[in-house]
């Protein structure tokens, strides 16, 4: 009878044990958080495309996570085929969260491309930031598809802090370059001129006619008459230039972005300028656009 009973209480004692373990998961397990894995990042590439639609801080049960949505794949080859990965980067911490793959049949056409499968490129990822130390971290993409590996980072960052979590989009920076005079033809376009909360947004696309774009720089030139500003830029793909002009030649690195905030230009009025570089060859186009005030 003592032993049916010291089997009892034992057999009680452990469901109790149980119960507490399962209420305790219940409570602070997040369903869905995307899994922290260890990877080896590459260096720094240029073949992703990537783009960062939706961030949203949440808290779920009582935990801070931030939900991400947005698309990314390596140009040129099937997105069918790969895996994607968030990176949260510094250079004292970077953390890699794995996503769930989105079918987004609105990629091929808003990204003019037919032929990468891009409507596999959608991605989602809830990120547990209870496991990231405080920093500032920029957003970036990992992607594994068979044999090629590249990495890149976004223009968004996500900064936590003691007072809380905050997303901030990056400014490009000022360059002391010199200016040489241009030796080339340019084919150039400059789509967008907006202000929005003390930033300027520029975007658009640039080519030197007849040369590869594989290793061009591409600056934003501010000149005035009592000063000229040189700022650096992002690329962006472009397969709409290429299939533009025939698609005879590679124009899908022709694209570039610069989000330049006011308080680095002070008072007056700019005329527009974008400046590329590659090797030997530069080439200037001027646009009829202009910002700042006089």
């Amino acid at each position: 009878m003592n032993k049916n009973r010291i089997l009892l209480r034992s057999a009680v004692t452990f469901l109790l044990i149980w119960l507490v373990i399962l209420i305790s998961y219940e409570a602070t397990h997040v369903y869905g958080a995307a899994r922290k894995v260890e990877l080896d990042l590459p260096k720094f590439g240029t073949g992703i495309h990537a783009g960062i639609d939706h961030l949203e801080l949440k808290t779920i049960k009582f935990k801070k996570v931030i939900k991400l949505d947005g698309w990314a794949y390596i140009n040129r080859h099937n997105a069918e085929t790969q895996s994607t990965y968030i990176v949260l980067y510094s250079q004292n911490n970077q953390y890699i969260f794995d996503s769930q793959k989105v079918i987004r049949n609105d990629l091929p056409a808003a990204l003019n491309n037919d032929n990468d499968h891009v409507e596999n490129a959608g991605l989602t990822s809830l990120i547990d930031m209870t496991r990231v130390k405080p920093g500032s971290y920029q957003i970036g993409f990992y992607i594994m598809n068979n044999d090629s590996n590249e990495f890149t980072l976004s223009n968004m960052s996500i900064i936590k802090s003691d007072s809380g979590i905050e997303f901030k989009e990056s400014v490009n920076t000022k360059q002391n370059i010199q200016i040489q005079k241009a030796n080339s033809k340019v084919q150039a376009n400059l789509e967008e001129v907006s202000q929005n909360n003390g930033e300027i947004r520029l975007k658009g696309w640039i080519f030197i006619k007849g040369k590869s774009l594989e290793g061009a720089k591409v600056y934003i030139v501010l000149k005035n008459q009592d000063k000229r500003i040189i700022f650096d830029t992002e690329p962006q793909f472009r397969k709409d230039v290429t299939k533009y002009f025939g698609g005879v030649q590679d124009y899908d690195k022709s694209g570039f972005i610069s989000n330049i905030s006011e308080v680095d230009l002070g008072k007056g009025k700019y005329q527009i300028g974008v400046y590329i570089v590659n090797g030997d060859a530069r080439g200037m186009y001027w646009s009829e656009e202009s910002i700042g005030e006089e």
